[in-house]
């Protein structure tokens, strides 16, 4: 379950983030790009369910360790890119500082480019493209069309 769940539009609302990892646990799959883990994004009805991943780069290896369900009513219609995400904002008391916390962001496109992590003040860093959603809402019910790479 998602720790940050918003509907209104702002991009902070459009970052996703599990709990932490527990001690002991288990590490998820590693996603290592197209086709390296499938099943990492699933639609139920008007759920998207992230499933629990790891990327490793640049040295680092960042962990989302549970399921992420994002309600799709929440998103604007539209298309939206699902960006894996190195989450700033939340403080991870693991003394292990080669891991660190993945979160996916849901970007939309405006003014002709996709949003980046970057451009918002919300403290993270894009780490890995998971795919893209395509949200429509016809008589007040939620379609939508999953692409992963």
């Amino acid at each position: 379950m998602s720790d940050v769940v918003g509907a209104d539009a702002s991009a902070w609302h459009r970052l996703f983030t599990a709990p932490a990892l527990r001690a002991g646990g288990p590490m998820p799959p590693l996603w290592a790009g197209a086709g390296a883990a499938p099943g990492v994004l699933a639609l139920d009805g008007c759920m998207l369910r992230v499933a629990p991943f790891r990327i490793e780069r640049w040295g680092q290896v960042f962990i989302s360790a549970e399921e992420l369900r994002i309600d799709l009513r929440a998103l604007a219609g539209g298309r939206h890119r699902l960006v894996a995400a190195h989450d700033f904002r939340v403080e991870d008391r693991n003394p292990d500082l080669d891991r660190a916390r993945a979160a996916v962001f849901v970007a939309e496109r405006t003014a002709g480019r996709w949003q980046e992590a970057e451009d918002r003040p919300l403290e993270c860093r894009t780490l890995a493209i998971l795919g893209e959603i395509e949200v429509r809402i016809v008589d007040g019910a939620v379609c939508a069309a999953l692409r992963t790479p």
